[in-house]
């Protein structure tokens, strides 16, 4: 029978059983529909931690948001936090996406996120009191019905747990205690409560709440739940939530098949905390990483477009857990802070160590970052040099892949690459030409190790501005700058991944081709610079130009760090000494105008090196900015001296004063004495005892203030040691703009 069926060409059409096949009309629009896929219309941007958390996703997301439609959270709870400041106000969102402060954005909780409602409308209700930002945040909320509800018993339950982990195992997981394990294991064991439950009928709600309450007393009979309590707390908030909740699988496919619309999605917690992939058991509850956002959004993978990875320019960590990198010693307290590095949530302190690019190239080899988004960067700028983790070994053998197992994480040593330090301050630098050298090679070394390109971050606070004429240009905006990649793109990557165009048609991809003819004409152009004595000199001064503006900047800083130092060490007052500030600034100045004399150096030497290349004209004048520069090095230099000078003689006259004051009275007469001694002799035995215990007290906080006084003395003698070793220095490098002073007027005449 099968044989009998042609088609309209003479081919029979046979099924794969054999049996006779049903042909549809190849002018079939449903054919020529499924036959002609299309791309997704919209992709969601996303923003994920590629360390341990506290990397500045905030940031990144800030920035992001002010341009977006929506913005979403995918997983998680309050136990993630951070901060965005607006016009001035610093707001801390710990469950609220940070787009709610974009009045024209909508703002999404995804049914992968664990909801506290106290904790939800406490947030909300707090930053409203801090500024306008929130106004009318509830008509910019969305929740998913889908989304699973942490109870307060939930919480109480975490903190148990982590109490039982210390008894018993002698070291806690280092937990939130915001209910967030217990929510999930809850909604694991298909015994949780969702927003959907909530809102519909609450006397069902209420049975199935009793039911789940009573299991965790079962499970923790020292476990106090007020039932009815909750019961009547969650009535109030389940009015207030009704008008937030909606289906969440169809908002977000109406976001993602409708009209053009940027959708950025933020990652809380971050990659090596991930239930799956991060340091178990030292890590979080839900997925952390990019495959979080297609579970906790209803996303299809499909549309998921550009993924950023916000790594900081070294490690932290809060709680315990392996930490290969860590700094246990006076790097780590440098880092933490300069960084302040204090968790949101918790306010715990951080570990703080080197980058470990091990570690995020695992966590690259997850979630596929499209770029990196590096941040605290300037926090390195004191750094004489600075280390990053490059391998792992374990007994002399070397691993080839981030360990599983923590025991083994716990055992790793850690192979360091060490980099020079840049040693002056990046907290100025909006573009990757404005960092200076050494800055930039720490950026190409991350760079070509992860074979991802980066993203420096320049965000700058939303506060208001002025130009150099003094005219008002409104809030200052987020800004990102794109840090050149290993192979310069033809096309700036956007921040958010362009919709497609919805009308499908064939086309060739040529990319590749044209790529090599740009290349060919690159390289056709510099060659042709080589040979072009106008171009080189156009280069050089361009060269030339950019190292002495640098130098100039630098100058600039330099001098208001003396300013403030000139003011700290003109104090006179002994209870008004900032000896520790005092310290930490004449450390920074002295490194600064170090730094400054080797910049000064190598500028004076490119000036010499292209001697009778150019005009006289040109020369002379590259040569008056050189004395200029070491004029005004030369004059801080000696205001740097005299501010040392003046600290040491105030340091004196203290120490005088303290000699002064803190000197024992004079000694009583023998007269007194005798006398004395007899009105002793006549007391009884229980004045005896009492005159006995006071001259032992007396003599107690005698000893104490010696004790103090000497402790006080040893501190000003070092410091004193130390103004004079810096003031040599000094000498020395007086010495050294000297001769370089000297071979200058001999090229200049």
């Amino acid at each position: 029978m099968a044989a009998d069926l042609k088609m309209s060409n003479g081919q029979e059409t046979v099924s794969l059983n054999g049996e006779p096949a049903v042909k549809r009309s190849r002018e079939s629009s449903v054919t020529d529909s499924l036959r002609n896929h299309r791309e997704p219309q919209n992709k969601v941007t996303v923003v994920l931690g590629a360390q341990w958390g506290d990397e500045g996703k905030g940031k990144v997301v800030d920035l992001l948001a002010m341009d977006a439609d929506i913005v979403c959270r995918c997983q998680g709870g309050n136990n993630a936090g951070h901060t965005v400041v607006v016009d001035g106000v610093e707001y801390d969102f710990h469950l609220l996406p940070s787009g709610v402060l974009n009045k024209k954005a909508t703002s999404f909780i995804g049914n992968g996120v664990v909801i506290h409602l106290p904790g939800l409308f406490e947030e909300a209700v707090k930053n409203s009191q801090k500024g306008p930002g929130l106004q009318g945040w509830e008509e910019r909320l969305k929740i998913s019905d889908r989304a699973h509800i942490v109870f307060n018993f939930h919480q109480a339950a975490d903190g148990m747990q982590e109490q039982q982990r210390q008894q018993q195992a002698g070291k806690n997981l280092g937990t939130t205690k915001k209910g967030i394990g217990p929510a999930y294991s809850s909604k694991a064991q298909r015994n949780g409560l969702r927003v959907c439950d909530l809102v519909s009928d609450f006397s069902v709600f209420e049975e199935n709440f009793r039911v789940l309450a009573s299991h965790f007393q079962t499970m923790y009979p020292n476990l106090n739940i007020d039932v009815d309590g909750e019961l009547e707390q969650l009535k109030g908030y389940a009015e207030k939530l009704r008008p937030l909740v909606t289906d969440g699988v169809y908002f977000m496919h109406k976001a993602l098949t409708g009209p053009s619309k940027k959708i950025l999605v933020e990652g809380a917690n971050a990659a090596l905390l991930d239930i799956d992939f991060g340091t178990y058991p030292f890590v979080t509850s839900s997925n952390c990483t990019v495959g979080g956002v297609c579970t906790g959004l209803g996303v299809p993978p499909s549309h998921i477009g550009r993924v950023y990875g916000v790594v900081k320019a070294y490690t932290t960590r809060v709680g315990v857990g392996a930490f290969p990198t860590e700094q246990d010693n006076d790097i780590g307290d440098l880092l933490q802070s300069r960084g302040r590095e204090f968790g949101v949530t918790t306010g715990r302190r951080r570990r703080c160590g080197w980058l470990d690019l091990v570690l995020v190239r695992y966590a690259h080899m997850v979630n596929g970052f499209t770029a990196i988004a590096l941040t605290k960067l300037d926090i390195l700028d004191t750094l004489s040099e600075i280390k990053v983790g490059i391998a792992y070994t374990v007994d002399g053998k070397p691993l080839d892949s981030f360990p599983a197992n923590m025991d083994v994480l716990m055992k790793v040593e850690v192979t360091y690459e060490t980099l020079p330090g840049w040693c002056c301050s990046t907290e100025g630098a909006r573009t990757f030409d404005d960092l200076p050298p050494q800055a930039q090679a720490y950026i190409r070394f991350i760079e070509e190790f992860l074979q991802v390109p980066a993203l420096m971050n320049t965000r700058r606070r939303h506060t208001p501005r002025s130009n150099q004429e003094g005219v008002y240009n409104g809030p200052s905006q987020t800004q990102t700058q794109l840090v050149q990649p290993l192979e310069t793109p033809l096309s700036v990557p956007l921040p958010f991944a362009p919709p497609v165009d919805s009308i499908s048609m064939s086309c060739r991809d040529r990319t590749t081709e044209f790529q090599s003819v740009c290349k060919s004409l690159q390289g056709r152009q510099n060659g042709a610079q080589g040979i072009n004595p106008v171009h080189n000199a156009v280069r050089q001064r361009s060269d030339f130009t950019l190292m002495a503006k640098r130098i100039g900047r630098d100058l600039t800083n330099t001098f208001a760090k003396l300013e403030k130092l000139t003011v700290l060490a003109k104090r006179k007052s002994l209870f008004d000494d900032k000896a520790t500030e005092i310290d930490e600034l004449t450390y920074i100045v002295k490194q600064d105008i170090n730094s400054l004399n080797k910049q000064i150096a190598q500028l004076q030497e490119f000036v010499r090196s292209r001697n009778g290349q150019n005009s006289r004209h040109l020369q002379t004048h590259s040569n008056t900015i050189v004395v200029s520069l070491q004029s005004k090095l030369a004059s801080m230099s000696s205001d740097f001296k005299t501010v040392l000078e003046v600290r040491t003689e105030n340091l004196k006259q203290q120490r005088s004063r303290q000699e002064q004051f803190s000197q024992s009275p004079a000694s009583a007469s023998p007269l007194h004495n005798s006398s004395l001694s007899n009105s002793l002799l006549m007391q009884d035995s229980t004045n005896k005892a009492d005159i006995s215990i006071d001259m032992d007290l007396r003599s107690s906080q005698q000893m104490l203030l010696l004790n103090e006084k000497d402790s006080f003395i040893q501190d000003r003698a070092n410091t004193m040691q130390n103004i004079e070793t810096t003031i040599v220095e000094l000498g020395s490098i007086f010495q050294q703009l000297a001769h370089m002073v000297k071979e200058q007027e001999e090229t200049v005449h």
